[in-house]
């Protein structure tokens, strides 16, 4: 199993600290999200920044050799549709 995680500082939008992890297991990518001191939240969607900031750190991690180029791939592949749903909500006339 393979971990990435990351906190965002808190600012205007989100007062509290923000702890983000995700794993791969299986091929399959697990987002949580915490706020403060809540509880982990698993069913919320990645936003685009979130995955911007995994690729992020896949790439540290692949050029390191500590992970495969698959998985570097699927993030990719994640990104995209991250993208395309972004641009769909912000412009639903397309």
């Amino acid at each position: 199993m393979i971990y990435f995680e990351w906190r965002n500082k808190p600012d205007e939008q989100r007062p509290d600290l923000q702890v983000v992890r995700v794993s791969y297991f299986a091929r399959k990518l697990k987002w949580q999200f915490k706020e403060g001191c809540g509880d982990w939240d698993y069913e919320r969607e990645p936003q685009v920044q979130d995955w911007e900031k995994l690729l992020s750190q896949a790439r540290a991690s692949y050029q390191r050799g500590k992970l495969a180029y698959k998985v570097v791939q699927l993030i990719e592949s994640g990104l995209k549709a991250a993208r395309r749903e972004s641009k769909q909500i912000e412009d639903p006339l397309r």
